[in-house]
């Protein structure tokens, strides 16, 4: 809620941005109802934003600066569009995140530097059970998926790029780390099982693949002395 209120303030009542954000998280500009419904409503609102095809310009509708900062006003994507068209500019991306200000968010229990923050693509990164992408997952024993162990489990693009990865992977990830920083720096996990933006979900509610999965990763890095 504080991310969103954070980019209504200002806006006045009334004005496209703020009918925007009312509908999604039932914000308006300045006051904020909270709702037990506003976490759904949080993923609804973000569920087409994604940073890393912006960066990379994979999509025209992702890498549009006006498309964009009209759709997520406040953003770091925005903020990046705003300041470069080079597709896949690190040095630019990282200043934003090294100079963002956070001051707006409150009590947030931030990451220490000596954290290292992993995303997981779960979801539609992961071919489900019943997943009617056939073009893209394996078809041969589709009920039993494990894309840890199978990379013919993991839900690849159209021109074959992996979304999740399995288990051989992430062996030069632990050696990359371990060599940098030590097996002392803590691993935080963040990921969404329930984030699903390509065909109908048929899962109904059962995470179970992503949280094996999840679980998988954890494990392998536990065994590796991270913590």
């Amino acid at each position: 809620c504080r991310s969103i209120k954070k980019m209504a303030d200002g806006e006045m009542n009334g004005s496209t941005i703020c009918a925007s954000l009312k509908k999604e998280e039932r914000v308006c500009c300045t006051v904020v109802q909270e709702k037990a419904s506003s976490l759904q409503s949080l993923r609804t609102y973000w569920n087409g934003y994604r940073l890393a095809d912006g960066v990379k310009g994979y999509d025209r509708k992702i890498s549009n600066k006006h498309d964009v900062c009209k759709r997520w006003p406040g953003s770091i994507l925005c903020e990046y569009l705003k300041r470069t068209e080079q597709k896949k500019d690190i040095s630019t991306l990282a200043d934003i995140v090294r100079h963002w200000d956070i001051s707006g968010w409150g009590d947030l229990d931030k990451p220490s530097a000596n954290t290292t923050v992993m995303h997981l693509r779960l979801g539609d990164g992961l071919c489900g059970r019943y997943d009617q992408a056939r073009l893209n997952c394996r078809t041969v024993n589709p009920g039993n998926r494990s894309c840890w162990d199978n990379d013919t489990d993991c839900f690849k693009s159209t021109n074959g790029l992996l979304y999740a990865y399995p288990k051989e992977y992430y062996e030069p990830v632990a050696q990359d780390l371990l060599k940098f920083l030590g097996n002392k720096t803590r691993i935080i996990v963040v990921a969404d099982p329930s984030h699903w933006g390509r065909n109908k979900d048929m899962r109904n509610g059962d995470y179970s693949i992503d949280y094996a999965y999840r679980d998988n990763v954890v494990s392998f890095f536990r065994s590796k002395g991270f913590v």
